[in-house]
């Protein structure tokens, strides 16, 4: 039998967050904001086969997903721990950020929101309270799901890649235990 303690994962399996860019649309008179969020994989397992996802979103996104998380939190108060993750919960940055960086509109308000929203999701995904993609689902946190469906472009390839990351480290970690 192999005695080796076995280094477990990071709940987050390894994602970082990147906001490289911002894209305003001036072209109609509804003016907004996309921001690209590049989420990448750096698999523990086989450092080769690091994966970057990339997704737009608008800030009214982050403020849906911001939404979403605390009525999930709110939704499962009866137990006591999710009351103090509530309080986890990072601050959305504001939409508005006159008086911090000037005019709403200017592009130095658009590249502060962008650290801050980098933060913001990064603060999120490095919570184990908040983003546990190794606990079973009858335990891990009910915002898990909520925070991946905001990172995922639609198409569930980052899901596809996260859980076949989960069953090949899973694989790993039985093949050493039983040698």
């Amino acid at each position: 039998m192999h005695t080796d303690q076995h280094t477990p994962l990071p709940p987050n399996l390894n994602l970082s967050i990147t906001i490289p860019h911002s894209f305003t649309n001036s072209e109609t008179s509804d003016k907004f904001t996309f921001y690209e969020v590049e989420i990448k994989f750096n698999n523990p397992t086989n450092p080769t086969h690091s994966k970057t996802f990339s997704v737009k979103k608008r800030f009214k996104e982050f403020d849906t997903l911001h939404t979403d998380l605390v009525n999930s939190l709110k939704a499962n108060t009866k137990k006591s721990k999710d009351l103090y993750t509530l309080l986890l919960l990072p601050k959305l940055p504001s939409k508005t950020l006159i008086g911090i960086f000037g005019m709403s509109s200017s592009s130095t308000v658009v590249e502060g929101r962008k650290v801050l929203l980098q933060t913001y999701l990064n603060e999120l995904i490095d919570s184990p309270t908040l983003f546990d993609l190794t606990a079973t689902e009858a335990t891990a946190p009910v915002t898990t799901p909520l925070v991946l469906a905001f990172l995922d472009s639609g198409d569930g390839q980052l899901g596809v890649q996260l859980n076949c990351v989960l069953l090949e480290v899973s694989f790993i970690q039985f093949a050493h235990l039983t040698l």
